[in-house]
This record gives structure tokens, sequence and C-alpha cells, in this order.
């Protein structure tokens, strides 16, 4: 609306100029005769006859006649006088001048109203007679059109009907203000044809629409021209846009046919002939571009029919293709593929889609019998992939079980029936080779039976390999023997007998480490416990006679009946109640129990006559006091005359050989008083050596061959075992020698270290893969977990000890390792690093829980092999050293580290400071804690009132006793002179050391000002220089900085220079401390300074140039502190002087000089290239920061610990070069400089390379170690060269 009115300001402008511009008899001139000529054809204007056209172009009208010429212009005349009389009446009655209104024209002027056309005036008058104005009728023309009128746009109506193509702008300013004649109206009328509505259609165009004149008559009347044009032009745009270049067939044209004709109809009307012509030739020229696509077409149709029939036989093809397997359908689908490439390039969609429809459908099908085939295919191939798949370790069966799983899942898609039993036939075949596979590698499981109370029975899924039971298994802790159990032959069932019997009830635990089944295979670390019970009563299950002098009686379960090696009347006065009879007498006999065999012998003294024999058993009693019971039992005793003999030997080890004989051996003197014999003689040996340590069990002897004849390779070949003398228990023996013969197995295979494990005791536990001839204690190695040596001491470092696992019944493969750090140990050596050498002691009082590496392997130490070998012939040696991590178990006692009191008298308050976090409930208990002075210790419990607290890291524990004298009865003492605990740390290791009960702590006073307690001087191990900022305080006696300010200390210093008195005051320095910074294991503090030191460790005043030395720290305030909360005291007397520890370096003039001085004095010129054939001597002088010296005293060994180099030619020390002190040749000797000269050939070399480029020389200190500055003391070398 803005935007309007300035167009409408910028109108009446124009039309002020315009008024003033018209011709005063303008408005004389009936200017539109002719278009009231062509309205009155439209019958949109009658003029003053119904009869003829008189048009009456001059007269004046009225407000009334204006609406009706009006609604006349817009064809609505019917409508409006259509309206009923009250229809009239009631629009009109706002109207105060209604009555006003001529009869004739009560109708329009109604109408008028009911369609917004009229508004009347603000007084509420419409003056119908009144004259009719320009804006009035352009205002009313404009509300008729939709156009919003407000009193400004009625002001300027005539120009607002410019803007929507009604009126020129010469014709508005004419008519706006002008009261209107018939010729005017006529003017307005006839404009307003173009005029647009608000919804942007023309006037004659709705007039068109409506049917109120026709299409003909508005082009007649030439107000139709505009809109024809626009017609036209989007018929022939319409035409334009067809896209011909996608028509493939001549039928699509039909439409640009059709577009075209009513572009050409719609042209054909214009008047304009310009614009005619100008269509006509778009026309024309999009009907070229069409035909010669047309043209085209037609000519490519007659290659369709033989394109249409390539693409029937190749569909053809595809429909009738074979698809039986994966062959036929991968040609069927390339048959596909070329029936679709030839139906695509068919030109008739109706063709295509026809064969395409077929293709669709027999694919539909194809894909069905595809996925039956694919099913197929691919269940075969996961069943080849399960039954393919590796499956020699666990990981491998876990692999192709899911194989198996996922080749189940493929075959139930299969749907031939046939098929799928074939598949899952080979399945379920291969799978129960896996599952055999499975178990043979799976651990065995274990099963622990206890039903009485001498044994217990494990009975495990798989048979046990029974070479490695040996200390393998533990009974309440403690290592079954061999003794102790026996696995039955099926090697799955294992009896373990207990050292003493159980009671009912009583637990039971077992534990088994390093068990394999027969398979290698270890069974996992097994632990159980279970509850004692025997509810059964024992069963004599039956009796044999095994000799003559022998009955075997076979129980369910072990017995408690045993004569301990007695011969006893068996009438149940020495049997434990037990009767024994044989043919209803009572015997002498020895009762002897296997419990693990599950029987008893009864060895008689006298021997039982050949034949039957009744055995009467009565009371045999198990551990529970159950009673068993069998009368009547028949034996049948066999007289035995034959001698034992050997059935088998084996080598145990290579210096033991184990021989079983066909019966039990008694291993005592014959009958004749002549004891066994055993002899051993290996391959190519002429004489047997004769082994006097035989043990014998049952019917096995063992022989331990001595040191002077282990067995060796010669045992693979072969050896011999002869024996005579050995009698059975029926006392046959043969005094002839008998000979058994055996091989030993030769083991290539080197051993290796299967396992290191740390015991309860942090002893280690070292499994190796076969017996090994006894490691020595340098073939273990602890390093810490970083790999550092834990100690420079060997016997640190190394094992303290090694042993046999199980000293008892030792395996050879587990061995029990210990270290000194490991242990509470205390071990004393000479110190051969000092002159003389010393006795030292060191105290080991275990170890917190700590990660170690440990090391296993063969050692060369002090020239000796020590190396690890199995016991095999071969003595095959460990190849692969072993390492591993481990961590040990806090099995360090806590000590106090420092107990501190404070006040005297009634009162006291004590802190006490362990050496690591204690338990929170012993921490706390004020009933751990004793105090004494020196005559009575006294509980702190005892005192009412007495509390304890501690840190949260529970390591430090404050103790505070009130009113002590009245609590303990007047043995209150005047002060506490010592403290013990009983404490124990998180881990329960008790408290032992220092603060113990059997070595209390000493209290120190910290109460001013008897506090004799304090952290000073005596606490500082050294105060060094390390660099010219840097100075460094280290601690000893164990302490720490807790804290460390800067504010707490202070420099003071004495000149070097003046007189005697001047150099002997002390002077306080201002260096500048800027930072404390305490080191990771807070036993030193760094002081960095911003007023740098000398490199000698003087300081010069940058202010006054004085220099100063002998530099000494002291101390203020209390800001600086222990870990016990102590300030560090240090006083000027306490002379702790800060030591020159700064290395001396390079100058940086050295590292910019690239001087070579010649020895005449001439210097080498790379500008001006100075030819040095006239020089017999090159040098390089290198100056340091400070004096220095050759740490072996002779300055010329310098050059060893240099690189010279010329381009990449290294000069040898000594002979290419020398090395010298600058000022030696003149006798000076304290000197900050080195002269390095070149001679002989490096000289030469100089020469032919050194012209070329003078970078090619460089010197470089490789052992800074030879140079060191002048700062010895006493305990300390001088400080080498830095790098």
């Amino acid at each position: 609306m803005r935007y309007m009115k300035k167009i409408m300001t910028l109108l009446l402008v124009s039309v002020i100029i315009l008024t003033y511009a018209l011709p005063a008899n303008a408005e004389e001139n009936y200017v539109y005769s002719g278009e009231a000529q062509k309205l009155y054809a439209l019958g949109l204007y009658k003029g003053i006859s119904t009869t003829e056209f008189v048009p009456d172009l001059g007269s004046s009208l009225t407000r009334e006649q204006g609406v009706a010429i009006l609604i006349r212009i817009l064809g609505e005349e019917s409508e409006a006088l259509s309206i009923s009389e009250n229809e009239a009446i009631v629009a009109l009655s706002h109207f105060k001048d209604r009555n006003k209104i001529s009869s004739w024209a009560v109708k329009y002027v109604a109408y008028g109203v009911k369609n917004n056309m009229i508004d009347g005036y603000p007084d509420g008058t419409f003056l119908p007679q009144g004259p009719l104005l320009g804006k009035d009728y352009c205002k009313m023309l404009l509300s008729a059109l939709g156009y919003e009128i407000t009193q400004d746009v009625y002001k300027s109506a005539a120009f607002y009907l410019v803007n929507i193509g009604g009126l020129t702008f010469n014709e508005a300013a004419k008519f706006n203000d002008k009261q209107l004649i018939r010729d005017d109206v006529v003017g307005i009328s006839y404009g307003a044809l173009k005029a647009k509505f608000a919804d942007g259609k023309t006037v004659i165009a709705n007039l068109v629409e409506r049917g109120v004149i026709t299409e003909y008559q508005a082009i007649a009347s030439g107000a139709y021209e505009n809109e024809l044009m626009e017609i036209a032009t989007n018929a022939v745009v319409a035409y334009e846009n067809i896209d011909v270049t996608a028509y493939k067939t001549v039928d699509e044209f039909k439409t640009a046919d059709i577009l075209k004709a009513a572009a050409d109809a719609a042209v054909s009307k214009l008047g304009n002939m310009d614009n005619r012509a100008a269509l006509q030739r778009r026309i024309d020229a999009k009907k070229q571009q069409i035909d010669a696509k047309m043209k085209e077409i037609i000519e490519n149709t007659n290659n369709n029919n033989k394109i249409l029939e390539e693409a029937k036989a190749a569909v053809d093809a595809y429909l009738n293709a074979p698809v039986r397997n994966t062959e036929e359908l991968k040609a069927a689908d390339e048959l596909e593929m070329t029936a679709r490439v030839k139906v695509y390039s068919l030109t008739s969609e109706a063709d295509k889609q026809d064969l395409l429809s077929k293709i669709e459908a027999r694919k539909a099908e194809i894909n069905n019998i595809r996925l039956d085939i694919e099913n197929w295919e691919y269940a075969k191939q996961s069943v080849n992939d399960y039954l393919n798949a590796p499956y020699d370790t666990l990981e491998q069966i876990s692999n192709a079980e899911q194989l198996e799983v996922l080749a189940n899942t493929k075959i139930a898609l299969v749907k031939d029936e046939a098929m799928r039993s074939s598949l899952s036939k080979q399945v379920a075949e291969h799978k129960l080779l896996v599952n055999a596979k499975k178990v043979q590698l799976s651990p065995p499981t274990v099963e622990m039976k206890c039903d009485n109370l001498m044994s217990l029975v494990l009975t495990f899924s798989k048979e046990i390999d029974k070479t490695t039971l040996t200390n393998s298994i533990r009974v309440d802790g403690a290592i079954v023997s061999d003794n102790n159990m026996y696995l039955d032959v099926d090697n799955r069932t294992l009896t373990i007998v207990y050292t003493t019997p159980k009671t009912q009830s009583s637990s039971v635990r077992i534990d088994i480490n390093g068990l394999k089944d027969i398979n290698g295979v270890y069974l996992n670390n097994y632990t159980d416990s279970s509850t004692v019970v025997d509810k059964t009563l024992p069963v004599i299950t039956g009796a044999v006679a095994i000799s003559s002098k022998i009955i075997r009686v076979y129980v369910s379960e072990p017995i408690n009946l045993y004569t301990q090696d007695t011969y006893v009347i068996t009438d149940g006065s020495s049997t434990n109640g037990a009767s024994i009879r044989i043919d209803g007498l009572p015997v002498y006999a020895k009762i002897v129990p296997y419990a693990l065999k599950g029987y008893f012998d009864i060895q008689l003294m006298n021997e039982l006559t050949e034949g039957g024999h009744t055995l009467d058993l009565r009371g045999i009693r198990d551990y529970a006091g159950y009673a068993a019971d069998s009368i009547g039992l028949g034996i049948n005793v066999i007289l035995d005359k034959i001698p034992p003999y050997a059935v088998s030997t084996e080598i145990v080890s290579n210096n033991k050989i184990k021989v079983t004989f066909n019966e039990m051996i008694s291993g005592g003197v014959t009958s004749s008083g002549v004891a066994p014999v055993f002899k051993v003689r290996m391959y190519g040996d002429t004489y047997p050596i004769t082994v006097s340590n035989v043990t014998y069990t049952d019917n096995v002897a063992v022989l331990e061959l001595p040191q002077s004849y282990q067995l060796d390779l010669r045992a693979v070949l072969g050896y011999d075992v002869i024996y005579s003398y050995v009698s059975d228990m029926s006392g046959n023996y043969t005094s002839t020698e008998s000979t058994i013969s055996g091989k030993a197995e030769d083991d290539t295979i080197n051993p290796y270290v299967v396992s290191v494990t740390v015991e309860s005791d942090n002893s280690l536990k070292v499994v190796f893969s076969e017996k090994v001839n006894m490691p020595s204690v340098y073939n273990f190695l602890l390093l810490n977990a970083d790999g550092t040596p834990v100690s420079t001491l060997d016997f640190v470092g190394y094992a303290q000890s090694v042993q046999h696992y199980n000293t008892a019944n030792p395996d050879y493969m587990t061995y029990k390792v210990k270290f000194y750090p490991f242990g509470v140990n205390t071990y004393s050596y000479y110190d051969s690093t000092v002159v003389p050498p010393v006795m030292r002691t060191i105290t080991y009082n275990g170890t917190d829980a700590k990660d170690y590496i440990i090391q296993v392997k063969n050692v060369v130490k002090d020239g000796y092999e020590y190396n690890i070998t199995d016991m095999s012939m071969r003595k095959n040696i460990l190849l692969q050293p072993y390492q591993t991590t481990i961590r040990t178990y806090d099995n360090k006692p806590p000590v106090i580290e420092m107990a501190l009191y404070s006040g005297e008298g009634e009162s006291y308050k004590i802190d006490l400071y362990f050496s690591e976090e204690i338990d929170a409930a012993s921490a706390i208990s004020t009933s751990n804690y004793f105090v004494s002075n020196g005559y009575v210790t006294l509980p702190v419990a005892g005192v009412p009132g007495a509390t304890v607290s501690a840190s949260s890291d529970y390591r430090h524990v404050t103790l505070y006793i009130p009113n002590g004298d009245r609590a303990w009865s007047g043995y209150w003492p005047s002060r506490l002179t010592s403290v013990y605990a009983i404490v124990k740390d998180k881990n329960g290791n008790y408290i032992t050391g220092e603060g113990s009960a059997t070595s209390p702590k000493t209290l120190q006073n910290t109460s001013s000002p008897s506090g004799e307690y304090n952290f000073g001087a005596d606490d500082v191990y050294s105060v060094e220089a390390i660099n010219t900022n840097t100075i460094k305080i280290t601690l000893k006696n164990n302490m720490k900085f807790a804290t460390a300010d800067r504010t707490s200390f202070q420099f003071i210093g004495y000149k070097l220079n003046g007189t005697e008195q001047e150099r002997s005051v002390p002077y306080t320095l201002d260096l500048g401390l800027v930072a404390c910074i305490i080191s990771d294991s807070k036993d030193s503090v760094n002081l960095i300074i911003s007023r740098y030191l000398q490199p000698d460790g003087t300081y010069k005043d940058p202010d006054t140039g004085i220099q100063y030395g002998n530099i000494k720290i002291v101390t203020s305030g209390n800001l600086t502190k222990n870990q016990y909360g102590i300030a560090l005291s240090i006083a000027t007397e306490d002379n702790l002087i800060v030591k020159d520890a700064i290395k001396p370096s390079l100058s940086p003039v050295t590292q910019s000089n690239k001087t070579v001085v010649l020895k005449n004095g001439a210097q080498y010129d790379p500008v001006t290239k100075l030819a040095l054939e006239e020089a017999s001597s090159a040098t390089v002088t290198l100056w340091f920061t400070e004096p220095i010296r050759c740490i072996t005293g002779d300055v010329s060994h310098i050059a060893s610990a240099m690189e010279v180099k010329i381009g990449d030619r290294v000069l040898i020390p000594f002979v290419e070069f020398t090395v010298q002190y600058v000022g030696q040749s003149i006798g000076s000797l304290v000197t900050n400089g080195l002269i390095v000269t070149l001679t002989g050939n490096g000289l030469s070399y100089v020469k032919g390379v050194l012209l070329q480029d003078l970078s090619n020389l460089t010197v470089r200190i490789t052992n800074p170690s030879f140079i060191v500055d002048y700062s010895n003391t006493e305990t300390t070398l001088s400080n080498t060269l830095a790098q």
C-alpha cells in the first residue's frame, strides 16, 4: 500500500502538469464514439434509445446512471434486475436519500450496494442525482473488480485503474476529477474491458467465460487482443515444449499434432499481424524439428519387426532353459540377461511389457529353484568346511563345532530328503571323531568321595598320567606322598590314604596342581572341600592264599588293624578286638594293612599245609569303629617251591634302575644268611659293578647306582641287571646269578620350564617338562619388574636355595626355589669393594606384594658352567631361557619407623608412623598399644578416656593418654621412654622388629624446650651444586621431605679474595631462590636459583663482582618438614657446605671456533685458502668452562677418549693426533684448555682434504669420564665431563 501511495504521489504531480497542458476545448470532443459503437455491439452500452444506437455522448450523467452503466458493462444487468423489491429496500435502507433514487435505478443501485460497488458518503447519503465524477465511476469499477478502496484510493481512483490495465495515464489525468459525460464513461468503460480483476483475469475474458459475449464478439471489439496474445503464446510454448527426442513410435506424435492444432487456432485469432507472424515462425520451427524426428522413427520402424523376433527368440530360450544345478543356473542367468537386452531394445512399449512379464514370471520360478540348489550347494560346502576343519587343539575344535552348527543349519534348509539325509550322515560320523578328540584334549575333571575316616577316592573323567601324580596333590595343604596314594588299573580311580585318621564330620580339602592325563593335558587347578562322614559298615569281599605263609583279605575300606611288624596271637587280645582263626584256631601272625589297595595281609609265622583251609574273621573294624565279620571263607594253599625271578626292568633316572619280579620279595637275607646281590653292567663293559643301595616294595627292587657309575649313552644300546639270593615270601631263592636285560630310552628332547608359581611362603614352585638333575642356585635369577637387577650382590640376585618340592618323594621335575629378599633372612658377607674388606650384614624381613621377573637359564659363573640337564642318558640341556613375571605375597611385617611424643606429667600425645598401611580395626584399638617408662610397661587400654585415631592411609596413628596418674594408681611415669604395638597390616602380617613387643620403639620427645628430637644436619647426606642453577639436598636415615618451601632456605658465603679477616666474615647471599622441587622418592629436594653459580660451584655477585666460596645452607621457619611433620633446622655452625658437583663442559667459544692453528703461528683461512705445505703440524684448541685435568694423571691419555675425523676418516689417537694441556709447554698445569695436535698421516690428510672445506674437521669427546674438574672431596671422585 505504501508503494502505491508513492506511485500515486507521482501520478498526481503529473496530473497537475497535464491538466495545464490540455486544450480548452478537449472536454467538448467526443473522443470515444467508435468505442461506444463497439460497446453497443457487445450489448454493454445502450445510449438513450432501446431500438437504435443513440449514444448521447455529450450528456452529463448522474451517479445512479453511472451505477447502471457500470453493471451493464460488467455483464451483470440481468442479475441486478432479478433482485426482489424487498431485497432492494433492505440494501438501500442505510441511505438517507434513498427516496431520491429513480425507480428505474433502484435495483441497479441496490445490486451495487449488495456487491460492494457502492459505499455512499460519510453522511449517509448516496446523492443518486448528483453529478458522476470520474473518480466516482472508477472507484465503483475498482470495487466491482475486487480491490480494496480506501479514502486515498478513492481520491485517485482513475490512476489506480491505470495500474490494472483499464486506462492510460493521460486518460486517468483527464477523468479523475471531471464531471463525466457519456463520452467519458464510454472511454473509461471500454478501457475497463482490459482491466484485471483482483484474481488476475481481465474483464472481457470474464465476460467471454460467463457467456455474456462470445469470443467472436470479444475479438471484433478489439479489446480482446491482449488476452488472445497470451492464449496464443501459451499454446505455442506448450507446442514447443514437447520433447520428441524420447518418442519411439509414430503414435506418440498425436499429442504433438493436437498441440500444434491448438497453437495454430490460437494464433489465427490474433488481430495484430506482427504478433501473428512471429508466433507462426516459432510454430513452423518446432514443426520442422518434429517432422525430422518422425522421419527418423519411420525409418527405424522397418527394423522393429526383426528386433521383435529376435527378442521373442531370446525370451523363449530363457523360458525353456534347464535349471538343475549351479552351472545350469549360471547359464540361465546369462540367457536372462541376453533376453532383457533384446527386449529393452524394442520400441513398442506393449511388446516390451508383454515379453518382460514372461521373463519376470520365469525368473520367479527359477529363483525358487535357485534357492533349493543354493541351499544344497551351501549345505554341501558347509559340510565340507566342517569335514576339512582341523581339530588338533581345543581352539580348533571350538571353531569346528561352530562350523558343525552352521552345516546343520544349512542342511535343514535343503528340501530334498535324500540330499539332506546324506549330508546329515557325514556330519554325524565326523562329529564322533571331533568329540573323541575333544575328550582327548579337554582337561580331565574330578569327583571326590569321602565315605570313610582313613581314605578318600578321586574319580577322574579321563585316564591320568600316573607319572605326574607326585607332588601334584595336597590334602589339607600337605603334599600327598606316593606311598599314600594308589591309582587303580583303570588309571581313573585314585585312592588316597590319610597320614592320620579323620574324625566324623571333620573337613578335608583337596588341592590338585600339575596333574596331566595320558594325553598330556593338564587338569585345571582344582580345589574342593568335603565333610568326612562314614555311615557304612566295612565289608570283607574275599580272601586268597598268596603263599603258604601269606593270606590276603580284601575289604571295602581301610581297617584299623596293624600289629606294627610284630607277630601276635590273633584271638583279639592284641588285634584291636579282631579275631582271626584258621581252621578254627587263632594263629601267630603279623597283620599288615594295604589301605591303598583295599586289602590286608595276614603274614603267618608258620606255614600252612597245602590244600584247603577255612578262615573265620570277626570284629574287623574300620576307623569309625564299625565291625565286619566273615565266617567260613575258603582258601586254598599251594606250596611255593619256585624262586622268584625278574620279569621286567626299567630306568628310573640316570642313577636308578627298577626291577620287577613275578612275586613279592622279602628283601631280607636268605635262610642261608646271605643278602640279595644286584649287579649292573652297561653295554660294552666287561665287568659289572655291584649295587649296594637297594630298596624293596612288594615285588619291586629299586637299585640306586653309585656316583662313580651313572648311566650314560651306553645304556641306550643296552644294560644288564644280574641278581642272586633274592628270596620270595616263602623263602625260595637261588644262589645262581640270573640276568635281565633292558635298554634305556634314547631321549633327544630338551627339557623346558613348564611353570613358575609363587607359594604362600613366597618360595617358588618351578616345574620342568621332565626329570632334571638338581639345578644350581645360579640357574635362577631375580630381577625387578622393570628388568633391572634387584642387587649387585650375587647372593641376592641368585636363588638362596633350591630343593626338591617333595623331599620325601622327589619327582625330579618339581623344585622349591627360595630367594633372600622374599623371606626373613640375615646374610653376612665380606665387602671387598673397600680396602680393607669389611664384614657386612643384610637383613631381610619379607617382601610386600610386588611384581618381579624370574629367569631360569644356564649360566657361566666364575668360569664354571651351570647347566640344567635332564636325567636322560644324553643329559639334554635346557635350550630356551625361561622368563616370567611373578607377584609375591605380602609377608613383610610392619614396623614403627618413628615414634614421637609430646607432653609430660599427666597427659601424653604419641604419634606412631608405620612402614605400611595397618589393618583398620587393628590400628584403632587401644588394647593393641603399650607404653613404658623403662621400668614398668602399661597398657594404653587401661586409661579411661585414652583414645587412638588413624590417618586415612592408616600409616599414622595418634594415641592420646589423659590423666594417667589417677588412672594407673600411682604408676604413672614422669616420662615415657618407649612404645610397642600388637597390630597387623592389611594382609594379616603382625608387627615384628622395631615397635613390636620384643623390640619396643624408643619415643622421641618433641616437647619444647626439653625435646631432644629434631630434623636437621645429621639427617642430611649431601648438599651439592649439580648445575649452575640447581642445588640438591639429599637426606639419609630414611628421612623424606613432606613439604619444602623456598622461604625456609638461606645461603651464607665467604669472600674468596681480600684479607684473612675479610675472608672469615659470613655474608648472606641472595641467590634468587625461585622454587623447591621434591624428588619422586622424596629423599631429596632441588633448590632452583635464578642467580647462577660459577662452573666451579662458587658465586660471583653480578652487581659487585665479588666472588664467594664455601657456600653454606641454613634454614628458618617451619614450612619445610619431614614425613613426621618436624621442621628442618640447619644452623650456620652445622657447616653444610654446598659441594661442587657441576660437571665441566665445553665452552661456547670452542663450539663456535672453527680455526685451525698452525704450529708456525699462521692460521688456516678458508677464504684465502692459505696453503698448509709449510706447516709441520695443525692444532685445534678446546676450551672448557672451568679448569680440567685427566683422571689418569696423564693428559695424553685423553686422546683415547676423543674421536677426530677429517671427512669420513677417523684419525688414530697417539699416531695421527695427540692431546696436551694449553700452557703445558711453558709449565702451566692448571688450565681450562686442551690442544689437539694433528701429526703424521693426520696432518697429511688435512693438507689433502681440509683445503676443500673446513667443516670436514670434527673433534668429539667419546668418553667424558677421562676429563674431570678439580673438585675432589674426601668421599667422591671429581666430576666427569658433561656430554
